[in-house]
């Protein structure tokens, strides 16, 4: 083995070329020298490891899982200062373990050549920064933001979104879910998506309507969900989409849209602790009730 390490670079690649992902993580455990050649090595000369899904969970305060599916996982542990990995503990005493969690996750996403969905569980937004910017922003598709138990018991709702949403991971995705309340991002930089749930904590009407405006003009918009804990200027919303639409417990309006489908949107008061509810969805001109006003708005104000 110690006359592979000795091998000139270029044979060295050509080695790694011809390897799939188990190997390369074999190879990379022959000799330090060996592993610092791969970790160098640019993604576009490693093997595609395929994984159908890579996770970062964190389980509680001390325990964060790397699921790397179908391989295998990989388990953090930050008082211990340990990673576990099958039947090998590796012990790190003079380095924070979430430095150690995303190297190795850096390590990984070099093998993934089409990471199109992030599902990231995290109560911080540097926990979501320091992940979101390593994938690939001309392939993910997808953005899965979801509250571990550990925060929900704590009743920890909110997450600053502003960096996340400066992105170009973020603006080049096409679907969205998201379990908190949005600190700090503003409504309007949700209208690229496709698919979208979301809250806020405060939204005025006058930037809901800038929302609307946009999707209306958006040719692959479906449906996004917002709910808003302080719907800023409520009263605007009449002055602004006319009078609503009553059917039983519907309240809502409709648009329509350029391509000539038509905007639907279901409104759901907020009472007492409950947030605002917004759902706006594309549906059929026949789908429309038949008492129902479609609005058509002049172009300027789309």
């Amino acid at each position: 083995m110690s006359s592979l390490c000795k091998m000139p670079d270029l044979v060295k690649e050509e080695i790694v070329k011809f390897c799939g992902f188990r190997e390369v993580l074999t190879l990379r455990q022959v000799c330090q020298d060996f592993k610092n050649f791969i970790d160098d090595l640019k993604a576009s000369k490693l093997p595609d490891s395929k994984f159908e899904n890579v996770q970062i969970i964190v389980k509680d305060e001390n325990h964060i899982r790397l699921t790397l599916f179908p391989y295998a996982f990989i388990d953090y542990f930050r008082k211990e200062k340990t990673r576990k990995f099958g039947k090998k503990t590796t012990i790190f005493e003079d380095q924070d373990i979430m430095d150690i969690v995303i190297f190795d996750l850096e390590q990984v996403l070099k093998f993934q050549k089409s990471s199109k969905k992030l599902q990231i569980s995290a109560f911080k937004q540097a926990q979501v920064m320091s992940i979101l910017p390593l994938l690939n922003p001309k392939v993910l598709e997808e953005i899965n933001i979801e509250n571990p138990e550990i925060s929900q018991h704590e009743g920890h709702d909110s997450l600053g979104m502003e960096q996340i949403m400066e992105t170009e991971q973020w603006k080049n995705a096409k679907k969205l879910n998201c379990d908190y309340f949005a600190l700090g991002g503003n409504v309007k930089k949700i209208a690229h998506f496709s698919i979208a749930r979301i809250s806020f904590t405060s939204v005025s009407v006058r930037n809901l309507d800038i929302l609307r405006k946009a999707l209306l003009n958006f040719s692959l918009f479906e449906i996004s969900n917002i709910s808003i804990k302080f719907l800023l200027e409520h009263h605007q919303l009449s002055i602004l989409w006319g009078a609503p639409y009553f059917s039983g417990f519907f309240i809502g309006w409709f648009f329509k849209m350029s391509n000539g489908d038509v905007m639907k949107i279901d409104y759901e008061p907020g009472f007492f602790r409950n947030p605002a509810n917004f759902e706006f969805s594309k549906i059929k001109i026949e789908d429309v009730p038949v008492d129902a006003n479609v609005q058509e708005l002049p172009m300027e104000n789309c």
